[in-house]
Formats: C-alpha cells, structure tokens, sequence
C-alpha cells in the first residue's frame, strides 16, 4: 500500500510540476484564438464571446 500511495504522490508532484507550462500553453492558445476570430469578424459585437466558447471547446478536446 505504501508503494502506491507514493506512486501517487509522485505523480502528483510531476503534475503540479507541468501546471504552469500547461496553464500557460492553454493562455496563448486561447489568445490567439480570440485575435484571429476578432480580425475576421471585427465589426461584429458578439465576435468575442463566441470567441471564448469556440475556443473552449477546442481546447476540452485537446486535453481530453
């Protein structure tokens, strides 16, 4: 039991570890999706909410 509850552990550390690299790809993925959908649409005045749910969608897919 003790093997695994380190297992565990150490698999959190590593995580915890990649959490700001990853939070930080997930930033310049979601900005750069919001300058490109605002250059196409840039008269539209819901272009970036509908920015923000598109790209949501695409980033709960690449991480799952």
């Amino acid at each position: 039991m003790r093997s695994a509850q380190r297992r565990r552990y150490l698999a959190d550390c590593d995580f915890l570890q990649r959490l700001p690299a990853i939070l930080l790809q997930i930033r310049t993925h979601l900005s750069a999706e919001i300058d490109k959908f605002q250059a196409q649409n840039s008269t539209h005045q819901m272009g970036y909410e509908s920015c923000r749910i598109s790209a949501f969608f695409r980033l709960h897919f690449l991480f799952c």
